[in-house]
């Protein structure tokens, strides 16, 4: 979800900051939403276990696990979709909540 018509130079205009900082916002609140729903998974899963329970929705506990590890790869895989400066579309690393890209400089917040 980048910007595609416009271009970062030395200065964005006004417009241009409240956009980055608009879709930065929506990238965050995905990531957010995807690593709460997979913690929730990993914590339901884990009571389920601990409880003793053979079958939940008709599959068994021990494939829960595996569901978790897969859904855990493909949160990490949106992750390096989704966490990308807004600006320039390159990646903005471990950092969990940057006030400005590192690479180009542009506001994120």
């Amino acid at each position: 979800m980048s910007l595609p018509d416009t271009q970062v130079t030395a200065q964005p205009t006004e417009e241009q900051r409240a956009e980055f900082k608009r879709l930065f916002l929506v990238r965050r609140g995905r990531r957010r939403l995807v690593v709460a729903t997979f913690l929730a998974l990993v914590l339901v899963v884990f009571i389920l276990r601990l409880r003793g329970v053979d079958e939940v929705l008709g599959v068994p506990s021990g494939r829960w696990g595996l569901y978790v590890l897969g859904y855990g790869v493909l949160t990490v895989l949106f992750s390096f979709v989704n966490w990308r400066c807004p600006a320039c579309n390159r990646a903005l690393g471990r950092y969990g909540n940057p006030r400005f890209c590192f690479r180009c400089g542009a506001p994120l917040q």
